[in-house]
């Protein structure tokens, strides 16, 4: 074999090589090691925002999952995933606590856990948390008529209910025993002192309930309660058909909601496998980094597959030009791999741009 050909093959097989330990993604959970998980207080208020400060070597970029836990019982009442940034030795979480983890007027103590896969969890600390009072002061329908099919939306008030989880039942208004319709649940924001649910009636859920009769007048209210705290709305009637532009109730798809709001819909998707992705640019994100990690080493086995056949070619010709073309497509291959993870952080670095708000953490209630 010609020693000019034979070089040319070494140093691809180098480079190759060079690449797979320079350019390897360091987001292994195998380099990351978990130093300590600590609440960023040692009381709170339910409602109240509580940091969840973290410490750990080699974790940078990697989503770490913080459990909730009672703090005797180990009962996980919600979960917190927090990304380590790109680098640095600390990351930064944040949960607030709600009346579904304490109740009105009790006091219960919590901890947090943290851990990813093959890594020993941390856990910190105890912090106490208090569940206040909460005040209802209001509750009504945001339009003159509940529109059968159609999104509708409850609004309810209240001071020192930040954090509180509400209640709503519907009811038919009759004569005699008022039919239920249905449940819906919600939960006020931090520091806010009104809470909007939307909910979408329909002529099955009448018909379930007892209430639903043709050619009869149909009129629904609501009673909210949150804690031991409770309101009732102002009874409105229900329509089959949207009311006309301009008439209370009404609503316009192509311009501000009948409260002169722009309508805005939030879209979210929760991850089948228990993972941190929970929006389809972080999924895309995490497939090409799947597919990235897997094409490297294959393409270097192609690599080092072409040469061999190079070095033990002789004087077969057929040899020789199947490594060319094992060499050449094996190239090919690896740059347009390179070139994808680059083009999909291209496209998420694009997106992100302008975001200037604090992302906050996906719970899930027990």
């Amino acid at each position: 074999m010609d020693s000019k050909l034979f070089h040319r093959v070494f140093l691809i097989a180098v480079l190759s090589f060079s690449a797979v330990v320079f350019l390897w993604p360091s987001d292994s959970y195998a380099d990351c090691s978990l130093a300590s998980v600590t609440f960023g207080k040692s009381s709170a208020q339910v409602g109240e925002t509580v940091p969840i400060n973290l410490n750990g070597e080699g974790c940078n970029g990697l989503v770490i999952t913080a459990r909730i836990l009672v703090y005797n019982t180990d009962e996980e009442i919600n979960i917190v995933t927090i990304r380590f940034p790109n680098s640095g030795t600390t990351a930064q979480g944040q949960y607030i606590f709600n009346s579904r983890d304490v109740k009105e007027g009790e006091t219960e103590t919590f901890k947090v856990r943290a851990n990813a896969p093959g890594l020993l969890a941390v856990t910190s600390g105890g912090i106490t948390v208090t569940g206040g009072a909460c005040a209802l002061s209001g509750a009504y329908w945001t339009t003159g008529a509940v529109v059968i099919g159609q999104t509708m939306t409850m609004s309810v008030s209240g001071q020192g209910c930040s954090g509180y989880a509400v209640s709503f039942e519907i009811y038919d208004e009759d004569p005699g025993l008022d039919d239920h319709i249905k449940s819906v649940s919600g939960v006020f924001p931090q520091n806010g002192t009104r809470l909007n649910v939307n909910t979408v009636v329909t002529s099955d859920e009448f018909r379930a309930a007892g209430g639903f009769q043709e050619n009869a007048q149909i009129e629904v209210y609501f009673e909210a309660k949150a804690g031991n705290s409770k309101v009732r709305s102002p009874i409105v009637p229900v329509t089959a058909e949207e009311p006309p532009l301009g008439s209370p109730g009404s609503t316009n798809s192509s311009g501000p909601g009948p409260t002169g709001r722009p309508i805005s819909f939030d879209f979210k998707f929760d991850n089948p496998l228990g993972g941190g992705e929970q929006n389809l640019l972080d999924l895309i994100n995490t497939i090409s980094r799947w597919i990235f990690n897997l094409a490297i080493p294959i393409a270097v086995i192609f690599i080092i597959y072409g040469g061999i056949l190079f070095l033990t070619a002789g004087a077969n010709p057929t040899n020789v030009d199947e490594g060319k073309k094992i060499l050449k497509y094996a190239v090919i291959g690896l740059a347009i791999v390179f070139i994808g993870r680059g083009f999909v952080s291209l496209v998420h670095s694009v997106i992100k741009l302008g975001d200037t708000t604090t992302a906050t953490p996906t719970t899930q209630p027990r």
